[in-house]
């Protein structure tokens, strides 16, 4: 290291501060059922429209299929690692309806969480 020139510091653009934020609180709730897009507009101090364009623009996803995506994308992790059953792993990750979770999962993966646990364990 030299002495007088100043470390090299990391900018994050403001977008990448915002989805690194909306991603920490939806990580905070992700177990809370009743966790949606009027909670998570209330987090960030949004509006829910706001939110929504905001979010559209930088993902190309609305708020509910962020969070839903990211229920889904957690509920993959636990299931590879086997951390549980299914309907508890589903509970965990915030969806309080089987059936609803398996059908977006099979949308998301192409199998249902069951498949996907066997072939991936």
């Amino acid at each position: 290291m030299r002495v007088g020139v100043p470390k090299e510091i990391k900018v994050h653009s403001m977008d990448d501060l915002f989805l690194q934020k909306i991603m920490e609180i939806v990580e905070l709730n992700i177990s809370d059922t009743a966790f949606g897009v009027d909670k998570l507009a209330d987090e960030i101090a949004m509006s829910s429209v706001q939110l929504y364009r905001k979010l559209k623009a930088l993902t190309g996803n609305g708020p509910n299929e962020l969070i839903r995506n990211f229920r889904l994308d957690r509920s993959a992790s636990l299931l590879k690692q086997q951390a549980g059953n299914v309907a508890d792993i589903a509970y965990l990750v915030g969806f309080n309806s089987l059936s609803y979770f398996s059908k977006c999962f099979k949308n998301k993966f192409g199998k249902t969480p069951v498949e996907y646990m066997k072939i991936e364990s």
